[in-house]
């Protein structure tokens, strides 16, 4: 079942008010609402209404090409439910998603807030790929319905042991990377694999190579040790997430390598069967 409508309320209430200034009323709005969620559920139990308000206007770097782009996607009601869509052939039959697809604007690029996601209109690489709003909404919707069959282990509480880090990496490796494999096959379709770079995997070996052997190597090191101290921790993370994006990278790689020899069903099967994901990474990839 797929019942998610969108809702364009605070990113047109943001792009069309005072720069300056937080519009009155934003933080009433249901769309910010999701915007704590994502905190919480990112690690941060007590998000500040405050602090996130003020990022969120610090975070806009072009005002007037984000305007452009709402009004170019704003009465595009059916492509955004068309694209919503195409992650369900990424996701268990059973998947029930109902929610609202909220259009914000200075956060990050797109986020997933159960029962909702969202997507930045204002964040720069849209502004320089429009094309691109239609796969992130692939990508943040099958996320949505991932985490409907599987539990994302406390991040808090992950880092404190070795193990912890490890099932984290692992659950996370899992969940971006089938996301960025879910838009894959309409991306090539229609001629958009080269717009983002967590997509240079599909057609460079090297670069296959090179995600195969860091995410390796980042495993490696942290799985020889009986404690990691902070800066252990945030080199592996940060090599993981923002600069390598290796969890999204190497997440695809096993993806893809899985749908070719074992075939889709294979694939999906294996979000309510994580050992077998993982396993065949460590094995086949």
């Amino acid at each position: 079942m797929f019942n998610m409508t969108p809702d364009w309320n605070f990113a047109r209430r943001i792009l069309e008010s005072d720069p300056d200034r937080v519009p009155a009323g934003l933080s009433e709005l249901p769309a910010f609402t999701a915007l704590i969620r994502h905190q919480m559920l990112s690690g941060n139990p007590s998000p500040d209404e405050d602090i996130l308000l003020s990022g969120v206007l610090q975070n806009i770097p072009d005002r007037n090409g984000a305007r452009l782009l709402m009004d170019e996607w704003e009465n595009r009601d059916n492509d955004i439910i068309e694209y919503s869509r195409e992650a369900l052939r990424h996701l268990p039959g059973k998947t029930r998603l109902s929610g609202k697809i909220f259009f914000v604007a200075g956060y990050d690029i797109g986020i997933v807030a159960p029962p909702d996601v969202a997507i930045n209109i204002a964040h720069k690489h849209f502004i320089n790929y429009p094309d691109d709003v239609g796969y992130y909404l692939i990508h943040e919707v099958h996320h949505l319905g991932f985490l409907s069959h599987r539990t994302m282990p406390p991040i808090k509480e992950s880092l404190l042991t070795v193990q912890g880090l490890l099932d984290l990496i692992f659950f996370l490796t899992q969940m971006e990377g089938m996301a960025v494999h879910a838009a894959y096959k309409r991306r090539e379709t229609e001629g958009h694999l080269e717009d983002d770079d967590d997509y240079r995997l599909y057609y460079d070996p090297a670069e296959r190579l090179s995600i195969r052997t860091r995410f390796r190597e980042i495993c490696d090191s942290i799985a020889d040790k009986e404690s990691l101290t902070d800066g252990e921790i945030n080199i592996a993370l940060n090599a993981m997430s923002s600069e390598e994006r290796l969890w999204y990278r190497y997440g695809a790689l096993v993806s893809l390598k899985m749908e070719n020899e074992l075939g889709l069903d294979a694939l999906v099967a294996s979000i309510e069967e994580p050992g077998f994901f993982m396993e065949y990474a460590q094995i086949q990839v």
